[in-house]
């Protein structure tokens, strides 16, 4: 797996969408929500991001609890269901390329953490993955898994 450090992602004019969903409809989500945000009023300006913030496994179906987050066209109100967050900024970021489905975000997630205890780099932010888009859809044929380090010297 190849690795690219130094990475800038920031997104301005932040919807915050916090939820839970079957690990195997997670590609649908992203879609519904890119596909929706017109019914708040807005357009999503960019490339949707998300992070793993719970996974619930059971036998059959795994349960993610994910907070999803889109740069969108202007501010808004926040509401029950959305939040707006003016920035979002990672800085100083290591990044890799992985699939779509959840097992490959999984081991990309390990892979990154290994690395980075490799490099004696210290992640101070969760692993966020960034699906790129298109005008149709939500691309479904890979995701970045990105973080950011500290890079002070002790």
């Amino acid at each position: 797996m190849s690795y690219l450090e130094h990475r800038h992602i920031e997104f301005e004019n932040v919807l915050s969408y916090r939820t839970r969903t079957d690990s195997e409809k997670l590609g649908a989500l992203l879609e519904f929500i890119k596909g929706n945000a017109d019914a708040l009023g807005l357009e999503i300006t960019g490339n949707i991001a998300f992070t793993i913030q719970e996974m619930y496994e059971f036998t059959n179906k795994c349960i993610l609890g994910l907070e999803v987050l889109a740069p969108v066209n202007k501010a808004f109100e926040s509401g029950e269901r959305c939040v707006y967050k003016p920035k979002f900024r990672l800085v100083n970021a290591v990044s890799a390329r992985c699939g779509f489905n959840f097992s490959d975000l999984i081991r990309t997630s390990n892979s990154i953490r290994n690395y980075l205890s490799e490099k004696h780099l210290k992640a101070i932010s969760d692993i966020y993955y960034i699906a790129e888009l298109s005008d149709d859809c939500v691309l479904a044929d890979a995701y970045d898994a990105v973080v950011s380090v500290d890079d002070n010297l002790l």
